[in-house]
């Protein structure tokens, strides 16, 4: 990783542990199905379901695709679940607060629903913080922090800062 990128995570990468590993694809359907991992992968539309529908018990893996294009094909389909963020609908407020003023003169205001999409670290954010409260309230906080013993069982490597 680049300085960069170390710059840009405001000091993260020195708290985390990172790993990486050759084939993802191959990686997370190990995790999956050998390894009893949950693996989900972010994506808007349809078969995604709204993450705070989802229960997480066991060590869990999230795995986010580009701003532009989203996962790849065989990542995709090497996630057991899709999840996505439920974007508030726009609700326009409109109205100037003058009985006598024409439809023209009215003051429209977008008051939710600006955006239909997120950057990927925004996203990442709310996933995260959705997941963690679904664990701690699910008791598997203790379990996701065991996790990364097992990264290795599921060849990753650490990666050197």
């Amino acid at each position: 990783l680049s300085a960069v990128v170390l710059q840009a995570s405001a000091g993260a990468l020195e708290a985390l542990q990172l790993y990486s590993c050759h084939n993802l694809p191959r990686t997370l359907l190990d995790a999956r199905d050998n390894k009893g991992w949950a693996v989900l992968g972010a994506a808007a539309g349809s078969g995604s379901e709204p993450v705070g529908q989802v229960r997480v018990d066991r060590p869990t893996i999230l795995v986010l695709g580009s701003e532009g294009f989203g996962l790849r094909t065989n990542v995709r389909r090497a996630c057991g679940a899709l999840v996505r963020i439920n974007m508030a609908p726009a609700t326009i407020a409109r109205g100037s607060g003058d009985a006598a003023a024409t439809p023209q003169s009215q003051k429209v205001t977008v008051v939710r629903g600006l955006v239909d999409s997120l950057n990927v670290s925004v996203a990442t954010g709310i996933l995260l913080h959705s997941l963690i409260n679904s664990a701690t309230e699910a008791g598997a906080a203790e379990a996701a922090r065991e996790g990364a013993p097992e990264a290795a069982a599921l060849g990753l490597r650490p990666l050197e800062g």
